[in-house]
């Protein structure tokens, strides 16, 4: 994913870039989430006997259900379909230096 979005910087797209940036974030917040996640029921089950805490228990497999949903919805809202989704798909968009010099040609 790091070489896809330097790929994109140096290729001046910044649509793709924006969209692979915003994919990263959702990454990066699911997996500090699991980190707290984990470090959560790592301290429940020491710490406490299961048979005390046995009512909450279901948090725990409940969370990674939800998390993987949210990523799930993130990456759907993220791909969903618009009108410049097919420009995505099959042609590279100019860098902005490029598209000024394609403008300066149609000047002449």
């Amino acid at each position: 994913l790091t070489a896809t979005i330097g790929q994109l910087s140096a290729r001046r797209q910044h649509a793709k870039l924006t969209l692979y940036r915003r994919f990263s974030h959702v990454l990066l917040a699911s997996a500090l989430l699991s980190a707290a996640m984990i470090t959560w029921q790592l301290g429940a089950l020491a710490g406490d006997p299961l048979d005390e805490s046995w009512a909450t228990l279901w948090v725990f497999d409940a969370f990674w259900h939800a998390l993987y949903f949210a990523v799930l919805l993130a990456v759907c809202y993220l791909w969903s379909p618009t009108k410049s989704n097919l420009q995505y798909a099959y042609m590279d968009e100019l860098g902005q230096e490029e598209m000024q010099n394609a403008t300066e040609l149609d000047d002449f």
